[in-house]
């Protein structure tokens, strides 16, 4: 009896330690996706170039090794640029063949199961644009987003934010995917990513291609400003962004607009009675009230998930009766 006591309590405890670090675990072990512009699409055969992100935000020590063959095999001739935080510009020394598929790959030392080629399909050339579209901008709007906090967990939060959408004119649609888009908030280059470990893929928002949401919080905590990704104060902030084709000189940046985003105390009302018009008991004590607000966070569970901790737990007290 005195041996079974110590190996519950130590059983018990093991279990409560793991349920308090696997959150925080699984999210440490969680992998960075590279990306490609060009994957899965189909792009004019006479484009200049495509960007590819490395899967990290800061530069490598060594620059990956990267290749581009065409659907025989045959390798293609570029060369690559830096850009700002692990952006790479490709840039094709010949031009592609109409009707043809090709292999981007790059050999890194990513971690995580990611992929690491891709394919596209090349069409009949198209004319150089002279305008490639504009960009609409809703109204102000409030409601939740998500976005990464401290390097470990996906964050939820109510934001005061403006979206926009991109409307190619009819130069750009010829081109699609190969048109690339970077946005600038006062000034400054603004890239937020959309969850932990997820950087934006390469030529677009966090949101996807042609569309962006440009927010500034209204509670829960900030997450850490970056160069690259700042925080938005309330008021007025302007928002521009830039459309253009790597591996040319041709871009383009949209018109200025200015949005005053501002966060709106909501509206106090009291809860009912389904039954009545009398207000609901609630205590705020009890183990049953939910957390007031809308801030709430979570941990990705891609290096773990609740069906691991319990097999975790019994493999542990299997192991502990069989020394016992």
């Amino acid at each position: 009896m005195t041996r079974i006591v110590p190996a519950l309590l130590a059983g018990s405890c093991s279990a409560i330690l793991l349920l308090w670090a696997t959150p925080a675990w699984s999210c440490s072990l969680i992998g960075l996706p590279q990306s490609f512009q060009f994957d899965g699409e189909t792009v004019p055969s006479n484009v200049s170039g495509a960007l590819y992100r490395y899967c990290e935000e800061t530069f490598p020590a060594e620059d990956p090794e990267l290749s581009l063959v065409d659907a025989d095999g045959e390798p293609v001739d570029f060369s690559f640029e830096r850009h700002r935080h692990g952006l790479y510009e490709v840039i094709f020394e010949e031009e592609l063949v109409a009707d043809t598929s090709y292999t981007f790959s790059a050999q890194t030392d990513c971690p995580g199961d990611f992929e690491d080629q891709w394919t596209f399909e090349t069409t009949t050339a198209a004319s150089e644009p002279v305008h490639l579209g504009l960009w609409r901008p809703t109204d102000p709007m409030q409601g939740t987003v998500q976005y990464p906090e401290g390097g470990a967990c996906t964050m939820e939060a109510e934001a005061a934010y403006v979206e926009l959408e991109f409307e190619p004119a009819p130069d750009g649609e010829a081109w699609g995917k190969a048109i690339a888009f970077e946005t600038f908030v006062n000034g400054q280059i603004w890239e937020p990513k959309l969850t932990l470990g997820e950087p934006a893929p390469a030529g677009t928002s966090r949101l996807g291609w042609g569309e962006e949401r440009v927010y500034a919080l209204c509670d829960g905590i900030l997450p850490s400003s970056t160069e690259n990704a700042p925080n938005l104060d309330e008021g007025i902030n302007r928002v521009e962004i830039r459309t253009w084709l790597p591996g040319t000189d041709l871009f383009w940046t949209s018109e200025s607009h200015s949005f005053v985003i501002r966060c709106e105390e909501p509206e106090d009302e009291e809860p009912q009675d389904p039954d009545g018009d009398e207000e609901l008991d609630a205590d705020p004590d009890s183990d049953d009230s939910e957390l007031d607000g809308d801030e709430s966070g979570w941990c990705s569970q891609t290096g773990g998930s609740p069906g691991d901790l319990v097999w975790m737990v019994l493999v542990g007290l299997f192991v502990w009766r069989r020394r016992a």
